[in-house]
């Protein structure tokens, strides 16, 4: 009877390297966004940072910007160029006048 290989949990974390090539910046800006708390969720195991790449894919769906809007996966909270709330139903920003 012979085992089959069971790729572990870890074995499709990716490092900062390999993120910041996907995102196209640098190591410098990950490390920037995760002391101050923003940016892409990661993983840490002691002084080993990891990102899951679907925390990574749901960063970039999460900051597409189109036509002066930001969209979010709520539209909800979809907000203008100048950060006015966006009205859910027309797509206009709301209580910005200028």
């Amino acid at each position: 009877m012979t085992m089959q290989y069971q790729p572990s949990v870890a074995t499709g974390l990716l490092t900062e390297a390999e993120v910041a090539r996907i995102l196209k910046c640098s190591v410098h800006k990950l490390r920037a966004d995760r002391f101050y708390r923003r940016g892409v969720p990661y993983v840490k195991n002691g002084r080993c940072v990891r990102y899951r790449p679907e925390d990574v894919q749901r960063h970039i769906d999460n900051n597409v910007i189109m036509h002066g809007k930001i969209f979010t996966a709520d539209a909800s909270t979809a907000r203008g160029v100048l950060g006015a709330p966006m009205h859910p139903s027309i797509g206009k920003e709301v209580g910005h006048h200028g």
